[in-house]
This record gives structure tokens, C-alpha cells and sequence, in this order.
């Protein structure tokens, strides 16, 4: 395919360009062995998304790297909540990132609470502001990045939580299961 890589960025509430098209497009696109990624914007319109500036020069940049350069192989996977309950495979050593939305300063962080790392490997971990800092209500991004090591299917789980309440009263729960051959 001579299409080149995409990076799909569509709200889930845009009433010009249906969401299911954005879907549709970006499954197409996987489908056609396109370097694409979608990004949610959760309870977004149609308009520019001034929040994921970080998120997509980060993207751009990394398209601007040839093979040869890039010292880092490709996620094989960017997941995002939208992947909730599904089931991912991998070849032993491949990698995967995953970002999550969360409210830390309403003290909501996301944590991982089940992962067997003997199968996952954690390479790296962050949060990036997405609002003004210190805002009330303010959202930031959570982001892993995995690295399958052994072959077998495992289970990744994640809960949005206070931290003083305890992950059994969680906001939200994440969970993925990862087959590796």
C-alpha cells in the first residue's frame, strides 16, 4: 500500500463525520497493512484537538524516522480504553502501548493491578497533562508501553482509582488478554 501512515483523531459525539466512519476508516486501514492509530476523544466534536498536541507530535516525529534510524521497533499494538475487554496477539518480543485517560487531580490514578512479568515486561511508564495543570477535574493521559517475552495468553488489568479508597471500590477497570506465540 502506498497510503501513507495515519493518525485518526475523531470524537465520539461529532455530529458533521459519524464516529462509526472514523471506525470504519481506521479498521480498513489496519486491514490494508497501513501504519495508522486512532485516538478518542471522549465526548468530542468536530474540531481541532488542542489536548493532544503532545500526543501528536510525538506521533509525527516518530513517522519521520526511517527504519534504519529508529532504534526502537514500532509498537505492534496503540491501545487506548476503546480496546477494553479485547484480546490482542503477539509474537515473543513484540511490543505494545496503551494510554488511558484518568483524573489524578480528583486523586483517580490508574494502576496496574494484574500482570504476570514473566509473560509482560513494563518498558516504560508516564502520564502526560492533557488540561491546564492544577485544574480540578483535569485529565492526563497514563501510558505503558509492554514487551511480550514468553509464549502462552495472559491477562493485563487496570483500575482507576483513589488511592485511599482502594482498588476493590475502582472507578473504571481496563483488562486485555494478550496471546504471545
Amino acid at each position: 500500500s502506498n497510503h501513507p501512515p495515519s493518525l485518526i483523531i475523531h470524537g465520539d459525539k461529532d455530529r458533521i463525520v459519524p464516529f462509526a466512519y472514523g471506525e470504519i476508516y481506521f479498521q480498513d486501514l489496519k486491514k490494508a497493512g497501513v501504519n495508522t492509530e486512532m485516538l478518542v476523544m471522549k465526548e468530542g466534536g468536530h474540531q481541532w484537538p488542542l489536548q493532544f498536541h503532545d500526543i501528536i507530535v510525538r506521533w509525527l516525529n516518530s513517522q519521520n524516522k526511517s527504519e534504519s534510524t529508529n532504534m526502537e521497533s514500532k509498537d505492534k499494538f496503540n491501545l487506548d480504553a476503546t480496546f477494553d475487554g479485547q484480546k490482542i496477539t503477539l509474537q515473543r518480543g513484540e511490543t505494545f502501548s496503551l494510554g488511558l485517560k484518568g483524573v489524578p487531580t480528583a486523586g483517580y490514578l490508574w494502576k496496574i493491578v494484574e500482570i504476570d512479568d514473566k509473560t509482560l515486561k513494563i518498558l516504560e511508564e508516564g502520564q502526560k497533562i492533557l488540561t491546564k495543570p492544577k485544574l480540578v477535574g483535569g485529565s492526563s493521559l497514563f501510558f505503558w508501553r509492554f514487551q511480550s517475552l514468553q509464549k502462552g495468553e495472559t491477562r493485563l488489568v487496570l483500575k482507576h482509582f483513589r488511592p485511599w479508597e482502594g482498588a476493590d471500590n475502582a472507578h473504571k477497570t481496563f483488562s486485555l488478554i494478550i496471546e504471545i506465540k
